[in-house]
């Protein structure tokens, strides 16, 4: 069940990315939207290739899982470093960086919403069975 709430994370962090978008292009302009969805997009796509190759790492070799989580983590965070970067250069404004942090975020937030609301299924169920 845990990994069935963590994989609906994406599709609602998508759907909030979204929302959000397009909200910060009605009340603020399109450069405050842009910001906002590389972040969130770019978190979405990174927590997915974390995911896919953790899980492959996992089945086919799983002393090196370590390494590849590592590996992973170095991965995620010198793709923020260059959408941050490239965020900031289009229009070095501190506003648009704060938007792309909070895109980044995204996918954290969804995720401990949505384990919250799932909390008491996977309590009952100790976690470990599909509902």
């Amino acid at each position: 069940m845990t990994e069935k709430v963590f994989l609906q994370t994406f599709f609602y962090a998508f759907i909030t990315t979204l929302v959000l978008s397009g909200l910060f292009w009605l009340i603020m302009d399109l450069d405050r939207a842009i910001a906002y969805a590389l972040g969130g997009l770019a978190v979405i796509m990174m927590m997915s290739h974390n995911y896919k190759t953790t899980m492959k790492t996992a089945h086919k070799d799983p002393e090196s899982l370590k390494r590849r989580a590592m590996q992973n983590y170095a991965l995620r965070f010198v793709f923020y470093a260059i959408i941050a970067a490239a965020v900031y250069f289009r229009r070095e404004d501190i506003i648009d960086m704060v938007l792309a942090f909070l895109g980044i975020s995204t996918f954290k937030f969804v995720m401990m919403i949505n384990f919250f609301v799932h909390r008491r299924v996977l309590d009952d169920e100790g976690g470990n069975h599909d509902a």
